[in-house]
């Protein structure tokens, strides 16, 4: 039977634009970016003086090696994916007090393929989830120091894909994607202190995903397969502090409510009946420190560090993607081609080693999976 979980935005390792850093040449502050989608809507009129156009390119090289025991087999096996995410973003102020913008980019993209004979061919052989999101935001200046901003999220899962051998018919094959768009929404406060002390605070609703499509094992097939999955709501707190004109140091207390991810139901599979996946997650923190240095009016140089805790015990983790407690470190530079134009370049990386020790249906399921994610983003913006 098929025993497996979709990967979403935030699960540890392949989170679009994991490790980077916003620095701006001429911002008051800087932000560290989990996904546009997920900024705080408020943000932008402290660091946006008239207008701003994003345009970014992360591409991230993933390792996922399991090793271990599934069922009757032993053994080890490999998925060396590669993910390409571009992204953007506008803003405007239309009205002194007023700032308006729209982002795009890959919510969540996963890309996890083992061969169809390897030792986890029954527990996995694709999980695939790729969706994109469109973000207006809006955002108030109350005063020269507080800012308040809202947010829509319109997210739509163009595919997913999640397979697994099942004898003796061969592999079950069970893709989807969204036939309307799935919404959520977000509030933000920003206040800049005198003593350049920046502190914001957000709120992202959870999101649903549902999905349909198709199902097949060999030469029977459904078309009445169906999905749903959860995004969490989510809440951030940063600070931010300048050091002498040339520092700029942060950090991120992220709050995800991941406990509305208890089962996966996959419906209408063409077994002939549903999948029922226990998941339970748990409520989990993510904590960062990020820190930029400024070195002339060009050139400026950012690193940071974050831990995100594990959304889920031993006891229902399994081979494939494995979520587990994951570290990150990661680094970059910027550079101020003209007053106008700034080009930004970050490269982090991820890693986790997940143990597994879980009972399926075709048997024990015990070993270690190992991690790695190489993650280099590109982006220039536009000052103007």
């Amino acid at each position: 039977m098929f025993k497996m979980r979709l990967a979403t935005i935030l699960n540890a390792i392949i989170i679009v634009g994991l490790t980077v850093l916003d620095s701006r040449v001429y911002a008051s502050g800087f932000q560290r970016i989990i996904d546009y989608a997920y900024d705080n809507p408020a943000i932008m009129n402290h660091t946006i003086k008239k207008a701003e156009a994003t345009i970014g390119n992360n591409l991230l090289y993933g390792l996922f090696t399991y090793k271990g025991q599934a069922g009757s087999l032993y053994g080890r096996s490999d998925s060396k994916e590669f993910y390409n995410y571009p992204y953007g973003r506008l803003a405007y102020r239309f009205h002194p007090k007023w700032m308006g913008g729209i982002d795009v980019t890959h919510l969540s993209y996963t890309n996890i393929v083992f061969p169809v004979n390897s030792v986890a061919r029954q527990i996995a052989t694709s999980i695939v989830l790729q969706t994109i999101a469109i973000s207006p935001r809006l955002s108030y200046l109350v005063n020269k120091s507080l800012a308040v901003g809202i947010a829509l999220n319109i997210d739509a899962t163009y595919k997913t894909k999640l397979d697994n051998v099942v004898n003796p018919n061969g592999e079950l094959k069970n893709h989807s994607s969204s036939r309307e768009p799935a919404l959520g929404w977000g509030v933000g406060v920003s206040y800049a202190a005198p003593t350049k002390t920046t502190i914001d605070l957000s709120y992202f609703s959870k999101i649903v995903h549902p999905t349909s499509g198709s199902s097949t094992w060999g030469a029977a097939k459904t078309n009445n397969y169906a999905i749903t999955y959860p995004l969490p709501a989510i809440a951030n707190l940063g600070v931010a502090q300048k050091i002498q004109e040339k520092w700029l140091v942060k950090g991120n207390l992220r709050y995800q409510w991941w406990n509305t991810f208890d089962y996966l139901n996959l419906k209408n599979t063409a077994l002939g009946r549903n999948i029922l996946v226990p998941e339970f997650y748990n409520n989990t923190w993510i904590y960062t420190l990020v820190a930029h240095y400024q070195t002339n009016d060009k050139l400026g140089f950012s690193g940071g560090v974050e831990y995100n805790q594990s959304p889920q015990s031993i006891t229902y983790r399994n081979a494939g993607l494995a979520v587990y407690r994951s570290l990150v470190v990661g680094g970059g530079f910027d550079y101020a081609f003209t007053k106008a134009l700034t080009g930004k370049f970050i490269y982090g990386h991820a890693f986790s080693n997940p143990p597994i020790d879980r009972m399926v249906s075709t048997g024990l399921v015990r070993g270690k999976e190992t991690i790695n994610s190489n993650n280099f983003d590109f982006s220039l913006t536009w000052h103007i």
